[in-house]
């Protein structure tokens, strides 16, 4: 039905904007994909993402008569100063009725559709929840996290009538979702419901990209811009805001963390080899587990290498007794046993309520059978035991390719919580005005397995040990070098010959 809707209502060149969009490929799918409910554009700077948003917020408003939609960004300000500006700026004003931008209302005129547009910032939502949308755009979808989206999604369900000339009504508008914003990670719900990778995708979600150096090549960006650009981005901020990378993005705690460097398919566990667990107990954030590989140490550095080899992490207030089985069980998968078992020492408080008893979290987990040691809490040493386990340690050989030159930490990819978060860990950002240094505290958000990572390499335990090789106890063997040391003329000569030796 969509499809076919789609083709009929897909705006004509008659409905023109002072724009053209058959410059930049990726730019003019994204504006004319009107088969797609959920559609993403992203990318470099200056890639035509504002343009084409405004362009659809346009036709929306346009070809549906007495439709509703909403224009949002985080900041309010930002808003009004750019997108609101860009958008005016490009719709002709004899389509317009009114405009108040005290209420942020734009109402087109009734032979243009008469429909409206709200804008608003996102940083509170209340007003969302009795709101009726036919179509929404988030300008710098970046900004804002997986709950206002989702409420954003639940408030697409305008019913706007399409009538034929007859005045018969023919069918109902459809519904759109519009994301324009830079990558932010992986960990991001834009990478979440849009990346082709994702295994959370939505189904009718599309996502489309295009850098600033296609931009460039087409004759939206100016060769100017981009040097500008070059001269003043470090290298991290040109592949986030010229390349569109994903995983590059400003405020990294572990920049050096790569999932394609540090990423294992497989590992085999030897019997000699340390297994340690780590819990960070979530009453109602996520539980986070991490079962820990320490090999022998490096014989250039001294550290041992670090394999995460399985996790486990789920939120939803589950109970410890729900957590715990489900540790026993992992457990009874590994080949070797647990050393230790590090658990967040604030869960040694007795303030759990049982009836008239009063217990802890470590008690409770005692009671179903594991038994935790407090885990020591010093953030700067895990950090710092953490940043050089990440860098290549150059006699270090890759416990998988044997490659010299290895990091001494590594996970294996089925634990993918793990690695969402070491991607998207960040620092804590701050009020513009008290920023003078470089950030000290990382965010208080999605940081359950760095917490039990943290824990762990706090705690430093005891690295394993390999076996020495059986020494070789072949008679001719021995022979032979009780003949290479025999030196019948030295003063310490034993008595005889070398036979006798």
């Amino acid at each position: 039905m969509r499809k076919a809707l789609a083709r009929k209502i897909a705006p004509s060149r008659e409905l023109r904007l002072p724009v053209e969009f058959d410059k930049l490929p990726q730019q003019t799918d994204f504006v004319y994909d009107w088969e797609t409910r959920l559609r993403a554009y992203g990318g470099g700077l200056n890639n035509g993402k504002t343009t084409g948003g405004s362009a659809i917020a346009y036709w929306c408003s346009v070809m549906f008569p007495q439709n509703r939609g909403l224009i949002a960004r985080w900041d309010g300000k930002e808003l009004r100063q750019t997108t609101i500006a860009q958008f005016l700026s490009l719709v002709p004003p004899e389509t317009i009725e009114t405009h108040n931008s005290q209420l942020g209302l734009i109402r087109f005129k009734r032979e243009f559709g008469g429909s409206e547009i709200l804008y608003s910032d996102l940083k509170e939502t209340r007003y969302l929840k009795n709101m009726d949308l036919g179509w929404f755009w988030i300008d710098q979808a970046e900004e804002i996290d997986e709950e206002r989206f989702t409420l954003l999604l639940s408030r697409l369900r305008k019913q706007t009538p399409l009538y034929d000339e007859a005045g018969n009504q023919w069918a109902t508008a459809p519904t759109y979702g519009i994301l324009t914003f830079n990558p932010e990670g992986s960990d991001h719900f834009l990478y979440k419901f849009f990346h082709p990778n994702s295994k959370d995708k939505l189904k009718d979600a599309k996502l489309y990209m295009a850098s600033t150096y296609d931009a460039l090549a087409v004759g939206i960006a100016s060769q100017e811009y981009v040097d500008t650009m070059l001269s003043v981005f470090p290298e991290q901020a040109r592949k986030r805001y010229l390349d569109g990378a994903w995983d590059i993005f400003e405020g990294r705690v572990l920049p050096a963390f790569d999932p394609t460097v540090h990423g294992l398919d497989t590992f085999a566990i030897q019997p000699w080899h340390k297994l340690y667990e780590s819990i960070d107990h979530g009453s109602v954030n996520p539980t986070a587990v991490g079962w820990w590989i320490w090999t022998e140490p490096c014989a250039f550095c001294g550290q041992p290498t670090r394999v995460l080899v399985d996790e486990h992490y789920e939120g939803g207030g589950k109970g410890v007794a729900y957590h715990a089985a489900i540790v026993k069980t992992k457990r009874s998968q590994l080949p070797v046993k647990a050393e230790v078992t590090y658990l967040d020492n604030q869960c040694w408080a007795m303030n759990q309520s049982k009836g008239q008893v009063t217990s802890s979290i470590h008690l409770e987990y005692v009671n179903e059978g594991i038994h935790p040691v407090p885990a020591p809490k010093d953030w700067d040493v895990g950090f710092s035991r953490i940043t050089r386990a990440l860098q290549p340690c150059p006699l270090a050989k890759h416990p998988v390719t044997g490659v010299i030159g290895a990091p001494h930490l590594f996970y294996l990819k089925h634990c993918r919580h793990f690695e969402s978060e070491a991607v998207g860990y960040r620092w804590r950002k701050r009020a513009q005005s008290a920023r003078r240094n470089a950030f000290d505290e990382p965010q208080d958000y999605k940081d359950h397995h760095m917490d039990e990572w943290f824990y762990l390499e706090t705690a430093n335990p005891q690295a394993a040990q390999a076996p020495t090789p059986p020494e070789d106890r072949n008679p001719l063997r021995l022979l032979e070098e009780a003949r290479k040391k025999y030196n019948p003329l030295g003063e310490d000569r034993p008595v005889g010959s070398w036979m006798s030796v």
